[in-house]
């Protein structure tokens, strides 16, 4: 996490759809029943997640998109893995998650 620059991290937690699609090609995670994240980045599900938990809404679209797959989790490492100064990072949450995409 030391070697990350300050762009590494407006990549991580912002980013917004259309500077997204220039760089990356992703966009952002569109959650069925929701709608499009903010951002692209960890602030987009930070800002959702808020809302949840403020109102304990477990039956929130988000909530149930996280507990039907990994998409939400496939789209962040993929998305972090078009970043080559992200790799380091990508490979940890991968490797601590022990997650084989």
């Amino acid at each position: 996490m030391s070697k990350l620059t300050l762009s590494d991290l407006n990549v991580i937690l912002y980013h917004c759809d259309a500077e997204e699609r220039v760089i990356s090609g992703f966009g952002s995670y569109n959650v069925p029943d929701y709608g499009p994240l903010v951002y692209t980045g960890l602030q987009g599900i930070f800002s959702v997640m808020s809302r949840i938990r403020s109102s304990n809404d477990l039956g929130h679209p988000l909530c149930q998109n996280i507990r039907a797959g990994n998409w939400l989790f496939e789209y962040t490492t993929s998305r972090l893995a078009a970043y080559p100064s992200l790799k380091q990072l990508n490979l940890y949450i991968l490797g601590v998650c022990d997650v084989n995409l």
